[in-house]
């Protein structure tokens, strides 16, 4: 099955690829590659998992789409791993072990 070509062009939708294509592109990965410079690879990466979080919200407060309890937990979720695998722990204080455990550096988070 094909789709024929349009036959005129809508300047609109021609302003929205523009828009995508500059704004997102430039904006968007320029901002991430920004922020590399300022923070590690491995805690820029993670935050990557709050993309779709943001979007729900932002199409809900915007667009007036529906936010669910089932969407709404699972933010919380996506969240709360977010936040604990930003955690650096102390193992020794974790877990009452005589083992040591050199990759486990640092305090507790704020």
């Amino acid at each position: 099955p094909s789709i024929p070509l349009p036959h005129h062009f809508e300047p609109a939708a021609g302003l929205a690829i523009l828009y995508l294509g500059i704004a997102i592109t430039l904006g968007a990965y320029g901002l991430y590659n920004f922020g590399l410079k300022h923070i590690e690879a491995s805690k820029a990466c993670t935050y990557v998992n709050l993309i779709p979080v943001f979007s729900v919200i932002l199409g809900w407060a915007i667009l007036g789409e529906s936010f669910s309890k089932q969407q709404c937990l699972a933010a919380g979720l996506v969240m709360v791993g977010v936040y604990i695998s930003q955690c650096r722990f102390n193992i020794t204080t974790a877990r009452r072990s005589h083992h040591s455990c050199s990759s486990f550096k640092g305090s507790s988070c704020d």
